[in-house]
C-alpha cells in the first residue's frame, strides 16, 4: 500500500515571476495544466518554452513551478495578474490521481520601458507601449539562436543550454 503524503503547496510573487513549491512528490509523477475560462491546459515542454513555464525537482522530491507573469495564460488586469493552476499528483494505477489548484494574483508595475528577461528554457523581450491599457507586447523565444526587432531597437540573442533537463 502506497502511504498517502499530502504535498505542501505553497505560492509566492517574485517580481515578475510567480513560483509554485510543491513536495513531497512521494514518487508521484507531476503534471500541470493552466486554468483559463474554465478550460484546462495541459503545459507539455513545447507549450513551457513558448509561454514562459519552467520547473525542477531537487532530489528530495519536490518541485518548484515558474510561471512568467509575461505567460501566455496570465489574466491581466490594469498591474494584477492572475495565474490559476492544475496541479495533478500521478501515482500508480491502483491509486487515485490527486488534483490541487493553486491560483495567484502578483502585482507588478515596475516594468522597465524595455526588459530582455532569460528563463531555464525561454527568454522573453517586451516593450513598454504608450496605448491607453499599457499593454507590454511579450515575445517568448524558445529557439536557440533568433534575431529579435522591437520597433526601431534590434537585439541579438543567443540562448544556450546547459545540459539541464527541464520537466515542463
Amino acid at each position: 500500500m502506497e502511504s498517502c503524503l499530502i504535498p505542501d503547496i505553497s505560492s509566492k510573487c517574485l517580481g515578475n515571476i510567480l513560483r509554485v513549491d510543491v513536495g513531497p512528490l512521494g514518487g508521484k509523477q507531476l503534471e500541470v495544466a493552466v486554468v483559463i475560462n474554465n478550460s484546462s491546459i495541459l503545459i507539455t515542454s513545447r507549450l513551457a518554452s513558448q509561454c514562459g513555464f519552467s520547473m525542477k525537482t531537487d532530489q528530495q522530491g519536490n518541485a518548484v513551478i515558474y510561471v512568467s507573469l509575461h505567460s501566455c495564460f496570465v489574466h491581466n488586469v490594469d498591474d494584477a495578474f492572475t495565474t490559476t493552476l492544475n496541479l495533478r499528483l500521478k501515482g500508480n494505477r491502483m491509486a487515485e490521481d490527486e488534483l490541487h489548484q493553486v491560483a495567484e494574483t502578483c502585482r507588478y508595475a515596475a516594468w522597465s520601458s524595455r526588459e530582455i528577461v532569460c528563463g531555464r528554457n525561454y527568454m522573453e523581450a517586451s516593450e513598454r507601449c504608450g496605448t491607453l491599457r499599457g499593454h507590454v507586447p511579450v515575445y517568448m523565444i524558445s529557439s536557440f539562436m533568433i534575431r529579435i526587432s522591437i520597433k526601431a531597437t534590434t537585439f541579438d540573442a543567443t540562448v544556450k543550454t546547459r545540459g539541464e533537463v527541464d520537466h515542463i
